[in-house]
């Protein structure tokens, strides 16, 4: 017993001895600390330090408009401190210039840190498949702080980083903050909060590339619901979460400039497009604004050729039937002609020799090419289409539905889904969108406005696998100057059981799918790098987007 007492003994003081070590060394570790930063308080430099090159605070931008700007990449920049220890920069300064688009199996060894906005990634159909998320509703940096149990979409309780440190990735994207932001008061709790998430985040993932994302903007009726995630606030905590990305060496991604005029209608899109630089038809839609093009219309309300107006405006359905089978009607008694075709078709042969058969009328000078010259401009020609006729075809016109898709679950369909996204082709081949109110004017006086015969179709989601504006695809011999609108998409894969036809492209140049995707590739085209993806895919991988492009 007593060997025992004694072994017990040591035991016990050997245990003591250690644990005074430790906190002996703790208190030494937190002096250590506390004289370093009571230094570093004490002689912080009074001057800015000189640094090569152009500086945030140098460049810090004093405009108002969120175009997209030529600037110093983020990496060779330094934030510079100012005497009393705040910084001065401007988000877009040190954000990472946008890069070449990637294949979708670049994120498979990708993960992403964030709230509802990143668990829609996940669930939406065109979303990043691939990836891997750590997502919750509702979630701040303080959460991935203090360890709290989350919950994900699919009802799975984890704490985020267990799950991260489990997988250490190549790269994390982190965007959080929205939730927490809401209400219009100090949000420095916030930023502490985010320096030690990423000091966390980078201790337990000291191989991962670190994206930080800033804080998006918001939708209007959004906004008047939570104070505080105005336009002004949240440009200011951006460049709080810019100045502490380059801190902490961390690749900031500006998101503001993609999604500032975000808000639910088209208009968003085009601006997007004409930010980045993409060719937007300026007779449509320039520096922002839709050009008026027709009557009271300054927006696309259906789908015509130009997206300028809409059907009951003179455009499909309404003109198609006049201005392309030129069939006259009580107030359009000519054809759609110029004087130039007339010339030229007077003078034709083939119409010559059948002329005078087909419309003995007409027979008035003798001299058959002024005949038909006199025919073709003439403005008083009989009606063909009673007004009766042309309501009733309006009604019927604009009832007509948009043909089911098909062969959506075949495993080569839904490749070249998938294909079809990661090669450029949805970037103009938009898949949806979200129809407005759905109002249109008719001025040919014929329908009334918000007329009840006619059917409407407001609020609902469509998939017509275009943007619905114009662009140039620099093609030989192009028509209408050049400018020609995407083309939807949808119903083109039953063309040639409807018409014994596969024409393809806006003026049916192209006579199959793959002679379509390719005329989309002069040199100057924003299509081109869509072409040239394509062409390098594998003869199964093409013939897999050609069926996906068929089945819409």
């Amino acid at each position: 017993m007593a060997d025992y007492q004694e072994y017990r003994r040591r035991i016990l003081h050997r245990r003591w001895r250690r644990m005074f070590t430790a906190v002996a060394l703790l208190v030494l570790l937190v002096l250590l600390i506390s004289v370093g930063m009571l230094w570093k308080r004490l002689h912080r430099d009074q001057r800015l330090n000189p640094v090569e090159g152009p500086t945030i605070l140098q460049q810090e931008l004093t405009g108002t408009e969120w175009n997209t700007i030529s600037y110093t990449p983020a990496r060779r920049l330094s934030v510079q401190t100012q005497a009393d220890g705040t910084t001065a920069m401007d988000f877009r300064l040190a954000a990472q210039p946008a890069s070449e688009a990637v294949d979708r199996s670049w994120f498979s060894d990708v993960w992403f840190l964030g709230d509802s906005l990143t668990q829609g990634m996940q669930m939406y159909e065109n979303g990043l498949p691939n990836a891997h998320f750590c997502a919750y509703k509702g979630v701040g940096p303080n959460a991935v702080v203090n360890g709290t149990t989350c919950k994900r979409a699919d009802g799975v309780a984890e704490i985020p980083m267990d799950v991260l440190a489990a997988q250490q990735p190549r790269a994390l994207y982190i965007l959080l903050g929205t939730n927490v932001l809401n209400r219009d008061d100090d949000y420095s709790s916030f930023l502490t909060y985010y320096r030690l998430m990423l000091d966390m985040v980078s201790q337990s993932l000291p191989n991962t590339t670190l994206y930080v994302q800033s804080i998006t903007p918001v939708r209007p009726e959004v906004r008047e619901k939570h104070p505080g995630l105005y336009k002004e606030r949240l440009c200011q905590i951006n460049d709080e979460l810019a100045a502490i990305a380059l801190e902490k060496n961390c690749i900031f991604l500006n998101l503001w400039e993609v999604l500032a005029d975000e808000n639910g209608d088209l208009k968003a899109e085009y601006v997007r497009q004409e930010q980045n630089g993409v060719p937007l038809n300026p007779a449509i839609f320039r520096n922002g604004e839709w050009v008026k093009t027709y009557g009271t219309t300054t927006h696309p309300l259906r789908y015509t050729y130009a997206l300028s107006r809409g059907p009951l405006q003179d455009a499909a359905g309404a003109n198609a039937i006049w201005n392309i089978t030129n069939v006259t009607r009580s107030d359009r008694r000519y054809h759609y002609m110029t004087a130039a075709y007339a010339e030229v078709a007077s003078k034709d042969a083939d119409v010559q020799r059948d002329f005078y058969t087909l419309f003995p009328a007409w027979n008035k000078t003798g001299d058959v090419a002024q005949d038909i010259y006199n025919y073709l401009m003439n403005k008083e020609l009989p009606v063909e289409m009673s007004d009766e006729d042309y309501v009733d075809f309006m009604v019927w016109h604009r009832g007509l539905a948009v043909p089911a898709a098909r062969n959506l679950d075949d495993a080569d369909v839904k490749r070249g889904k998938t294909l079809f996204t990661e090669i450029g082709c949805a970037t103009c081949h938009r898949p949806t969108w979200t129809t407005g109110d759905d109002v249109f004017t008719d001025p040919n006086g014929f329908f009334a406005d918000g007329d009840s015969r006619l059917p409407r179709y407001p609020n609902q989601k469509i998939w017509p696998y275009s943007d619905m504006v114009q662009h140039r695809l620099f093609m030989v011999n192009d028509i209408r100057t050049g400018w020609c609108r995407t083309t939807p998409l949808w119903g083109r894969g039953l063309s040639e059981k409807c018409t014994g036809a596969s024409d393809r492209l806006h003026d049916c140049r192209a006579r199959t799918v793959i002679e379509a995707i390719m005329w989309h590739g002069a040199a100057q085209s924003d299509a081109r790098w869509s072409v040239e993806k394509f062409r390098t895919l594998s003869k199964d991988d093409r013939d897999a987007v050609v069926e996906f492009i068929e089945s819409i």
